[in-house]
């Protein structure tokens, strides 16, 4: 007897990219294309970019890399009759564990303690994309056989769409075949990395929705204290303003004071810094009172110049290391320390 397909009356996610919402579903369910990878490349302007045509009709071929933080992200279509916004949580897990939930983890959110994403409201037939990117932190390669498998759930109070429970196994393939709530996305390989951070530390960068800067002048640097010998790498979950990446290969902390780079942050911009710091191979606890500073600074622009002296901004010891860092510039450098973020090693 032949199987006849319907379509779901609910936001759904793809369990393979011929699937445009047929249950029960066919071909191979563990190809989601709506479960995004984006490795260590966070993308510019994604809740956009990942509803577009030529990228709802793609998968990600982006490979995650070890040791380093991987973004993902996950979309829906909404195939109800209604206006919905949906909650989502991405779990990984090892293939040879996937049938059991208690072995699945659930993946950080940059902005969220509770690790639950949020799709805002979509109007029937529209795609939605994650309000912030999930970020899985510091991955080992599986072991040798194995794979990752990523497992994306969406729930509200209308779809409650709960995780199994029970001793006994569960099977993806069963769940997926009536509800495309679930989605599932496995992926083999991982990029070779040897470098293991000892140290690894978040830093939650926000520009407050009030700030009395706006312009898109900002600057951020590393300072280092007692960690000559060391070398820092910084990453972040989301690309500035302007769609620039936020990043800083692994560099030596000899010289103490380290540009990241200058970036547009507008008013109520966030991003999750990832700040990984290696010894070296001769010195692996560090010293007493070692610590590492992410500076941000703000370039003050002539009209609001007297603002900030009025305010008494301005530092003559910030000035001159900013200016040491950006020396080659072809414009004069006013900078105002606006957030300083420690972290201490020891």
């Amino acid at each position: 007897m032949e199987i006849m397909n319907e379509f779901v009356k609910t936001p759904f996610m793809r369990p393979n990219l011929e699937n445009q919402g047929e249950i029960p579903p066919t071909g191979n369910i563990a190809l989601s294309p709506d479960i995004w990878c984006a490795g260590t490349h966070p993308v510019a302007n994604y809740r956009e970019v990942l509803k577009q045509p030529d990228s709802y009709a793609a998968m990600s071929e982006v490979i995650p890399v070890e040791n380093m933080d991987n973004y993902f992200y996950v979309r829906c279509k909404n195939r109800s009759e209604e206006s919905t916004d949906m909650q989502v949580q991405l779990y990984y897990t090892n293939a040879s564990l996937i049938c059991w939930p208690s072995n699945w983890k659930a993946m950080e959110v940059d902005n969220r303690e509770d690790k639950i994403n949020y799709i805002p409201p979509m109007k029937p037939d529209e795609i939605g994309v994650t309000a912030a990117p999930f970020v899985w932190k510091i991955p080992q390669r599986p072991k040798v056989g194995d794979e990752y498998c990523f497992i994306a759930r969406m729930f509200s109070d209308k779809y409650r769409n709960l995780i199994p429970s029970g001793i006994s196994p569960i099977y993806m393939a069963s769940i997926i075949q009536n509800n495309l709530l679930w989605a599932e996305r496995n992926i083999a390989q991982i990029t070779y990395n040897s470098n293991l951070p000892l140290v690894s530390a978040n830093v939650n960068l926000n520009i407050p929705v009030d700030t009395h800067y706006i312009g898109n002048k900002w600057m951020l640097a590393v300072v280092s204290e007692k960690m000559d010998d060391w070398c820092v790498q910084v990453q972040s979950s989301r690309t500035d303003s302007d769609g620039k990446e936020i990043f800083r290969g692994k560099a030596s902390l000899s010289k103490s004071n380290i540009p990241i780079g200058e970036f547009n942050f507008q008013p109520a911009f966030f991003t999750e810094l990832s700040v990984m710091l290696y010894p070296p191979a001769t010195q692996i606890q560090p010293k007493e009172g070692a610590k590492v500073v992410i500076h941000l600074y703000y370039d003050v622009p002539l009209v609001e110049m007297g603002e900030a002296k009025r305010l008494k901004a301005f530092s003559p010891k910030h000035t001159e290391r900013v200016r040491s860092l950006w020396k080659d510039t072809n414009r004069l450098l006013n900078p105002v320390l606006v957030g300083e973020y420690v972290i201490a090693i020891r």
